[in-house]
Parts: C-alpha cells; structure tokens; sequence
C-alpha cells in the first residue's frame, strides 16, 4: 500500500496470492502422497508361498537356479548330515517363498532325489 495515495501495489498482491495459490497446491499433492503411501501401506499385504527342499551337496547348485527360476528364495538354510548304509550322506535342508501370485512349472517345487 503506498502511503501517500492509499493504493495497493498491483504488483505485490499477484504475488502474494500466486505465493498462497502454490503453497496450498503443494499441501494439497503433499497430504494425498501421504495418504497414498499410508493406505498402500495398510492394503497390500504380500501374500507368500512356503516350501521346504533338501537337495544332496552335489545337486544343490542345479536346484538353486531351478528354484530361482521360478521366483523361490531361500528363508533358511542348514547344511544337515544323515548316515545312510554306514555312509554319511549331507544334504542341504531349505525354507523356500515366493509371493503367491507367482504360478509356473515349479509350483510346488520338485524335491530333489534322495
């Protein structure tokens, strides 16, 4: 406002309304990104498939590609030993997912030969 006539400057207020009509724009994108995230957060729970493997030593790098071919990871792993015959046979005993949407050839997986 000048002063001595009592006028607004034009110039200011365009800006000052253009300042409040892009801050209200961002606050308004800003609080539905939110709500965006927060719902998405709270509905789309991943499904899982589970399975347990034990594929022999000498078969283990062969399964594991077969696996993760057909989306499997691996949860848990422990290399376990068993005496078959007077023979320690090892082997390694898996705990396998993969979201449930995931359907192909190795639904369930295979378990390797004993």
């Amino acid at each position: 406002m000048n002063e001595h006539t009592g006028e607004r400057n034009p110039q200011l207020s365009t800006l000052i309304t253009l300042g409040t009509l892009i801050l209200i724009v961002g606050i308004l994108l800003l609080s539905g990104e939110a709500w965006q995230i927060v719902r998405g957060m709270a509905t789309q729970r991943q499904q899982w498939q589970y399975a347990i493997e034990a594929p022999r030593d000498e078969d283990l790098s062969k399964r594991l590609r077969e696996l993760g071919t057909g989306g499997w990871e691996i949860v848990s792993a422990r290399r376990a030993g068993s005496e078959t015959g007077g023979k320690m046979e090892y082997a390694y005993e898996m705990i396998l997912r993969r979201p449930s949407d995931i359907t192909d050839a190795l639904l369930p997986p295979t378990p390797a030969p004993r």
